[in-house]
């Protein structure tokens, strides 16, 4: 009956998006100014969405409607924080979406404790706007001693160990139920040992990248074992699905294997590992296939993340290694900035008056914030900030109140999140008056 249910949702959510998306590009009679979603958020419409506001078929709809990413954002707490807040009128215009990328930036710096303060200062936005600004934040970038402190990177180090921690959990509760005890087993140690990174990640008082090369090495071992895991999950399945499963049964159950052998999240874990930890799991014959599915398909999330945990320490190890800056410039910028006194430095200075910001009294009233000191010598915040898009996105009311949310850090983190976020169907759906609806549906 659920599955039923959970059918006839969607498809009326899908005949209601292409509805509304018919009516809203005058194929059907409809109304031209009675939706509700699209009002104040028209201020700089037009000229920008023109590139992602694309010719959706039905097929690509409902293909979005019923991707796992739609799917797990339904259900996502975060997420529905964020459209309860009026995330469609951040979508529809384009401003939230062009901001968020698969770099990640965006999202470490708005996890940056002090960022969402700044944003209720009306300085903020117009030194943004600022053209000399962004040149100024340009030039910052490309220097050699003027950038080098790190945002947002244990924020974005806890979030990943945290998804991992949460599919190493469901993997443990699916192969108890399929009776694969050693994988439960292996799945429930393995969450507790990522919580334990979690909380190590987060907790002191050290920088960012002293905390990072603290976690790093236990970082990787994670990775490891999650790799690990997950493919003796497929090795076991697969055997175990050629010996019970019917011939149609068996090519869908492969399917999901495939999607997992598909991640080589930590390239060292050496594949014979995964066969000997296979060979390990005792499956009853008598396991229902369903299950074996269910155990494949949270092995492949649990996959995921270890790729995802594996990249970031790859990510990490790059920012140190190929950081411009000495250790020592770092150090002295990171002093500067923690005493509120990086205008006395004065290469800064050089650069400040060079962009002309030294007349700016904006310019010079935000200086006076220790957190807007720490952004400036951030990579991630100078590419941003030298762009036009952020700027007027951090004077877009619709896009503030939506990042604002306190666990919109966290959303941004995800990569599912990032993928229905940035996606044209999602912009497309939040011009129409369905967007709530649609993207709550899965909380009924």
């Amino acid at each position: 009956m659920a599955v039923k249910r959970s059918t006839l949702v969607t498809g009326a959510i899908v005949l209601a998006v292409v509805i509304g998306l018919a009516a809203m590009k005058g194929w059907i009679g409809y109304p031209p100014n009675t939706s509700g979603t699209i009002g104040a958020a028209k201020r700089h419409v037009e000229p920008q969405i023109a590139s992602s506001d694309v010719q959706l078929t039905d097929s690509q709809m409902q293909s979005f409607l019923q991707s796992d990413s739609f799917r797990k954002m339904q259900t996502s707490p975060e997420f529905r924080k964020a459209v309860e807040a009026g995330l469609a009128k951040a979508l529809a215009d384009g401003s939230l979406g062009k901001l968020v990328t698969s770099d990640g930036s965006f999202a470490r710096v708005v996890a940056d404790p002090g960022f969402v303060g700044l944003t209720s200062r009306d300085e903020f936005g117009k030194v943004l706007n600022d053209a000399n600004f962004q040149k100024f934040v340009d030039g910052l970038g490309h220097s050699a001693t003027l950038t080098g402190l790190e945002v947002g990177r244990t924020a974005e180090a806890a979030a990943t160990v945290r998804e991992l921690a949460h599919s190493a959990t469901d993997l443990a509760k699916s192969a108890a139920s399929a009776k694969m005890f050693d994988v439960a087993k292996s799945a429930t140690d393995l969450a507790k040992a990522a919580e334990q990174a979690r909380v190590a990640v987060e907790g002191g008082r050290s920088s960012e990248s002293a905390k990072m090369v603290t976690v790093e090495a236990r970082f990787i071992d994670l990775a490891k074992q999650a790799e690990a895991l997950a493919k003796s999950v497929e090795t076991a399945k697969a055997v175990e699905a050629a010996r019970t499963v019917d011939a149609g049964r068996t090519v869908e159950a492969s399917k999901t294997v495939d999607a997992a052998k598909a991640v080589d999240a930590a390239k060292t874990v050496a594949a014979a590992k995964s066969v000997d930890a296979a060979k390990s799991v005792d499956v009853s014959k008598s396991v229902d296939a369903a299950r074996y599915v269910e155990t494949a398909a949270s092995a492949r999330e649990l996959a995921k993340c270890a790729e995802s945990l594996a990249r970031l320490t790859e990510a990490s190890r790059a920012v140190d290694g190929a950081r411009s800056v000495d250790g020592a410039r770092t150090v002295e910028l990171a002093k500067m900035v923690e005493n509120g006194s990086l205008a006395r430095d004065g290469e800064f200075n050089k650069a400040v008056v060079a962009a002309g910001l030294d007349k700016s009294v904006t310019f010079t009233t935000m200086m006076k914030s220790t957190d807007f000191q720490r952004l400036l010598m951030s990579k991630d915040f100078q590419a941003l900030a030298k762009t036009v898009d952020f700027g007027r996105a951090m004077t877009d009311a619709n896009v503030l109140a939506v990042v604002r949310i306190p666990d919109f850090g966290k959303l941004l983190f995800d990569a599912d999140a990032q993928k229905i976020l940035a996606s044209p169907e999602a912009a497309a759906i939040a011009k129409t008056p369905d967007f709530d609806k649609t993207f709550l549906a899965g909380n009924n």
